[in-house]
């Protein structure tokens, strides 16, 4: 898997279901690892991690689009998960998933 097809899968994830302040819930609200059977909403970063892991060069990559992708006035991810809605998150995977096309 690479950058690009990581972030595909993110972005699937996060149609599923949105989290914020955590990097997954199950369907009663309650925090869960993101690659748990019972997860059903991911945050930016736990949409990622889902089956794939934390500390690998493609997931660094992918992150990397996406802090390339964040409005103009933001520097920090994590400020921008907890503060999105669902279709920000969209729009900013959209962004770096265009951006990954191109590269």
């Amino acid at each position: 898997m690479n950058a690009l097809e990581l972030l595909r899968v993110g972005r699937s994830r996060l149609e599923q279901g949105h989290a914020r302040g955590v990097y997954a819930r199950d369907a009663g609200g309650c925090e869960v690892l993101p690659w748990a059977d019972s997860a059903c909403a991911w945050c930016v970063l736990g949409s990622l991690r889902h089956g794939f892991g934390f500390s690998t060069p493609v997931y660094h990559k992918a992150v990397g689009l996406l802090y390339a992708a964040l409005p103009g006035n933001l520097v920090q991810l994590t400020t921008f998960a907890d503060i999105a809605t669902q279709a920000d998150v969209l729009v900013l995977f959209d962004r770096a998933i265009a951006a990954a096309e191109v590269a």
